[in-house]
């Protein structure tokens, strides 16, 4: 019918203009990470610039770096942190072995030097040792992004959002560009990198 019709092109036309916002805010907020990135004099503070800007210009609800601890624990150290986070970090245990606390994003994708999605925390197996803490504090979905050098994997980045479809494929894409740019110029700075 019409009317049909005419709901329909209503619906895609404002699909459309929802995905031109993100597409437009997720290149801002890489442009403003790479000119933090360029003019960056040292580590510390430029992961917590960059946590903040993905929180304040990208819309994520936590943002985080973490370290892997090359130890018997194999641990994930959380370096740099901003958004809604509130003791969470401190609450969990995260690690990048084969225990189930190494199954999640963070320990998956330093694990596998791959980035590691999950859509829905309050259902993905991956996340059970944390999903009960991450409800508490509002996350829905995450994705988590390797930083690696030329010898391997040192550590990860980390986003929290409070939508299940807040990860668009175009803003993965970018978001693996960041972590990569992110990983050259912390070496540039001469981070203690555990190898």
């Amino acid at each position: 019918t019409l009317l049909m019709e005419a709901v329909w092109k209503v619906v895609e036309r404002r699909q459309a203009e929802d995905n031109e916002r993100q597409a437009v805010r997720s290149f801002r907020m890489l442009s403003r990470c790479n000119k933090a990135i360029a003019l960056a004099q040292e580590d510390a503070g430029l992961m917590q610039e960059i946590c903040h800007i993905l929180v304040a210009e990208g819309g994520w609800r936590l943002a985080w770096v973490g370290l892997a601890d090359p130890g018997p624990g194999k641990r994930v150290r959380p370096v740099a942190q901003f958004g809604f986070e509130d003791g969470y970090l401190e609450a969990i245990k995260i690690t990048w072995d084969d225990s189930p606390t190494g199954q999640g994003p963070t320990g998956a994708a330093i694990r596998t030097g791959q980035p590691v999605i999950c859509y829905n925390l309050h259902t993905d197996p991956r996340f059970a040792p944390w999903r009960e803490e991450a409800a508490r504090y509002g996350y829905a979905a995450s994705i988590a992004l390797p930083l690696a050098h030329k010898t391997g994997v040192f550590g990860a980045l980390s986003l929290y959002a409070a939508d299940s479809d807040a990860l668009a494929p175009d803003e993965v894409d970018l978001l693996r560009r960041l972590a990569d740019n992110l990983a050259y110029k912390t070496l540039t700075l001469v981070i203690l990198i555990p190898v």
